[in-house]
């Protein structure tokens, strides 16, 4: 099935459509990512390739619920009402909508509980200030990095509210998918590999590596190309420049601190 850039843009443009394509990805990432810390490579690799499948799948019978009509679903504000509403289930639109919600708050709390998870990792191992690694004394939670995370996402949405709703999901949720699909991208590289060095791969690892690789470098490219309009198309190198300052600090860290990455390394494999 294919749809064309002018048609696409009928409803709203086609940037913000591919966000929403990666809006399963990201939301269902955040909630692996207070997991994945428990999770085996085998594991990780039918976790990734079920998240692309499902998403690809999901798009798929959106577009077939409204009759191949991209332009009225690209533009539409509550898309999962109008699909119910199409079906002849518009009685269903309130309970999509008391479901859409609950994921939203759902949604929010695993960024605040995952990232809080990651700052107390990176506070414990000293990549940042020791405070955030820090637990309270009764109930044993890293209640400042989950106040610091709660208050910078409440920072940040409050100060995107001008660009307007839908824009500022779209800036916010395009930068942050590439996060979560490059991490699953070298994941699906690395796990077949790490199973190797065990020497516990299975023709199915390859197999679920492979096609993992393959979907998820689909969702990259159709997320940089055609190249989208101002400030879409700024959004990839942004978050490669993002990459890069990460790969500086951890360089220097390795240099000063190789203790630090050792303990890490040791606690990573038990």
């Amino acid at each position: 099935m294919s749809v064309a850039a002018d048609e696409i843009g009928a409803g709203v443009p086609a940037a913000q459509l591919r966000t929403g394509a990666l809006g399963l990805v990201e939301i269902v990432g955040q909630s692996l990512a207070a997991i994945a810390p428990t999770l085996t490579p085998a594991l990780n690799i039918s976790v990734v390739a079920g998240l692309a499948g499902t998403g690809c799948w999901m798009a798929y019978f959106m577009v077939f619920g409204m009759g191949d009509d991209t332009a009225t679903l690209g533009a539409s504000a509550a898309p999962f009402g109008d699909v119910a509403v199409k079906a002849g289930l518009g009685w269903a639109s309130m309970i999509v909508y008391l479901a859409a919600m609950i994921s939203v708050f759902a949604c929010c709390l695993a960024s605040i509980t995952a990232a809080a998870r990651l700052l107390f990792s990176m506070g414990k191992y000293k990549f940042l200030h020791r405070s955030m690694g820090l637990v309270h004394d009764t109930h044993r939670t890293p209640y400042r990095a989950i106040l610091f995370c709660g208050c910078l996402l409440a920072t940040v949405c409050v100060a995107m509210l001008p660009a307007g709703f839908l824009n500022a999901f779209g800036y916010a949720g395009t930068f942050a998918s590439f996060g979560f699909v490059v991490v699953y991208l070298m994941l699906c590289i690395v796990a077949p590999l790490d199973l190797h060095k065990t020497r516990e791969i299975k023709p199915h690892h390859v197999l679920l590596g492979i096609l993992g690789t393959a979907l998820m470098s689909f969702v990259i490219f159709g997320s940089v190309f055609p190249i989208p309009a101002y400030p879409y198309n700024i959004l990839p190198y942004a978050f490669f420049a993002h990459m890069v300052a990460g790969a500086l600090w951890f360089a220097v860290l390795k240099a000063k601190s190789p203790q630090t990455l050792a303990s890490i390394q040791h606690d990573l494999e038990g």
